[in-house]
């Protein structure tokens, strides 16, 4: 297969490799806002969970923009909201921390997943 060479492709490529993502609007090649929201509504097969290294945002120079922890909110923020897990590392402040390639599961985030209710990712900016 070959990578998608515009934003308009991109979902039909993604909806073609892993079958059940749907989209039903192409996004901006270049979206503006003072809040990014990334929706989470399927994951790689896990029934439970699904976590992230990292998110990386870029410029219309290709320059990465750079997003403080404060900036991140997460919902649900990560797996400790369940009732039996406390002090859990993988927080949503990872997905800025910089490091980005990773098995070291203080620098991930992991959530509860649901099929009925999309995880979402929101970034805000000033």
């Amino acid at each position: 297969w070959t990578l998608p060479t515009t934003a308009h492709e991109q979902p039909r490529v993604l909806e073609r490799l892993m079958g059940q993502c749907r989209q039903d609007s192409d996004p901006p090649a270049l979206p503006r806002g003072l809040t990014v929201c990334v929706s989470l509504t399927a994951t790689h097969g896990d029934l439970y969970y699904v976590g992230l290294n990292a998110i990386e945002l870029f410029d219309e120079a290709g320059v990465r923009i750079s997003v403080d922890a404060q900036q991140v909110v997460a919902v649900p923020e990560s797996i400790n909201e369940l009732d039996d897990v406390t002090d859990d590392c993988r927080t949503s402040d990872k997905l800025v921390d910089g490091v980005t390639d990773t098995w070291d599961a203080t620098h991930m985030w992991l959530a509860p997943y649901s099929r009925t209710t999309p995880t979402h990712i929101y970034f805000i900016f000033q």
